[in-house]
């Protein structure tokens, strides 16, 4: 029998929801009714507390007939009112360059976007056109929304600007694209903050690739990435600003992209989620080197695996997205980062290839299949939306991961969980007696179970033969499969010590609340 004792009457310390948000993309999908039947459920579900999105600069500006910059806010108004709607705080990419101010209008991505749109990987002809697309922006934002709410957004600037799929395609000089990426960021920098000190502005969101010209370097770990960003941070610590002559640049918040190495995880049959947070660890140590040690890092993009448009059909591996194993890889990650005390303020979630989705359970990252079947780690989602804002004391069988917290208005969740990095040597399941000590007052008790039979539409979709094309019964079935619901009727607790013995397969959650009467 495994052991757990959570004490509840004792904080080890505070800890911040850092689990609870993600990018939603494609953003364009958010005037989408598809998109907007996702986010209302993730704004109903409490699922996140801040989305990234894109600020899709290239539906708003153009030439007018006299050749001079002109605006039209119509479609972001319509994105942005939506969200603020649905109270969500905004992660703002500011991407992508708008063809009006490129400098080689020829310079379009290979591959159409969603809507059939392509993307210009162009230099602006002018910088200082840029920092003004970028000083209309947020003062559009602020005429439409003020200053006060906007204050607590974040503006970063560009999506993965050392990968050619999105910023100088045309060029292999890892240094000039750095270059050039460093006057685009002092520039945003300039213009955002010449309308408002208050807003707050960061980057780079470097993508996990190295050109070809790019030195090797182990210096910090995993991260190929870290010439790029150690060259950006230091011009901003100590260089000359472009934009202004001045000695460095505004940098409110330093955004990391987090994934692991996709091949390396197939070899080795492991949902290796340590190597996301030796990441975390590798990214705040060039922070630190480079003079930015307490800087705010966001993860805006984050999972064990890339290739989140990538499908099973590719790589069969990416079957786990679909199930149970998501949840508790997912809580597995959250734990780490609270056992190691990374400071990270918020790991995101990019929720990608929503909007191309081949057929159901196809093994994208996604909240929702093509036909809108909620998936388990939507589930997980919000599963970790009930913990608590404290973390308690606790001593637990190490087999097991184990996230007990309270919450600020007394109530108590603890989550429990059985995961296995090695997909070949499991654990089995676990026969587990969770004890938790309590005040002797009275408790509402609601145990949540996700696992291959509880709360899972995949499992639900595969007992029903795969259908390409479900019927309204066999949709009926996959639904109820997916409710997130107590494991078992909930129970009222009086007294001093809460004890439970449950059974815990592998790749299963539970999460107990103890709502306070």
């Amino acid at each position: 029998m495994k052991q757990i004792f959570v004490n509840s009457q004792k904080t080890t310390r505070k800890i911040h929801n850092f689990w609870n948000n993600i990018h939603f993309h494609p953003t364009d999908a958010i005037e989408d009714i598809w998109g907007q039947k996702i986010l209302d459920r993730v704004s109903a579900d409490n699922v996140a507390k801040m989305v990234r999105v894109y600020a899709m600069l290239e539906d708003i500006v153009y030439e007018d007939e006299n050749g001079e910059l002109a605006y039209d806010f119509t479609e972001t108004d319509t994105r942005i009112d939506y969200m603020v709607s649905r109270g969500f705080s905004l992660l703002i990419c500011m991407n992508f360059l708008p063809l009006a101010i490129a400098k080689d209008k020829s310079i379009m991505s290979d591959y159409p976007r969603y809507k059939s749109k392509h993307l210009s990987g162009s230099v602006p002809s002018d910088y200082r056109l840029w920092q003004e697309v970028c000083a209309k922006f947020v003062s559009h934002l602020i005429e439409r929304y003020g200053e006060e709410l906007v204050s607590t957004w974040y503006f970063h600037c560009w999506n993965e600007p050392n990968s050619p799929a999105f910023f100088m395609s045309d060029c292999k000089d890892w240094e000039l694209v750095t270059d050039e990426y460093i006057k685009l960021y002092d520039f945003f920098a300039e213009g955002i903050k010449s309308v408002s000190e208050k807003l707050k502005v960061g980057g780079p969101s470097a993508a996990l690739v190295q050109l070809s010209s790019t030195p090797r370097t182990d210096e910090y770990g995993p991260l190929i990435d870290s010439l790029f960003i150690k060259k950006f941070m230091m011009h901003i610590k100590s260089g000359i600003n472009h934009a202004n002559g001045k000695i460095g640049t505004a940098f409110n918040f330093y955004s990391v992209h987090t994934y692991g190495d996709v091949l390396d995880c197939i070899n080795r049959n492991s949902l290796d989620f340590k190597q996301c947070t030796d990441m975390l660890i590798n990214y705040r140590r060039v922070a630190e080197d480079c003079g930015f040690g307490d800087i705010e890092m966001i993860s805006d993009e984050w999972e064990m695996c890339g290739g989140g448009g990538a499908t099973v059909d590719e790589y069969p591996f990416f079957e786990y997205r679909n199930g149970e194993k998501f949840p508790s890889l997912y809580f597995a990650t959250v734990e780490d980062i609270i056992k190691r005390e990374i400071p990270l303020s918020r790991l995101m979630i990019c929720l990608s290839g929503q909007h191309e989705l081949p057929r159901d359970f196809c093994g994208t990252r996604t909240f929702a299949t093509k036909n809108g079947f909620v998936t388990p780690i939507y589930n997980a989602y919000a599963l970790s939306a009930m913990l608590g804002e404290s973390l308690l004391e606790f001593d637990a069988d190490k087999e097991l991961g184990v996230i007990p917290t309270a919450c600020d208005n007394g109530d108590i969740a603890v989550a429990v969980f059985n995961f296995s990095k090695n997909l070949l040597h499991t654990k089995g399941a676990l026969n587990t007696r969770l004890r938790v000590k309590l005040d002797g007052d009275k408790y509402i008790v609601s145990h949540y179970r996700i696992d291959k039979s509880n709360c899972n539409a995949y499992t639900a979709w595969k007992e029903l033969g795969k259908p390409d094309c479900c019927s309204q019964d066999e949709s009926e079935i996959i639904n109820k499969a997916s409710i997130l619901k107590s494991w078992y009727e909930d129970e009222v607790f009086e007294g001093t010590e809460f004890s439970l013995d449950m059974q815990m397969p592998d790749y299963s959650v539970s999460l107990l609340k103890f709502k306070r009467i």
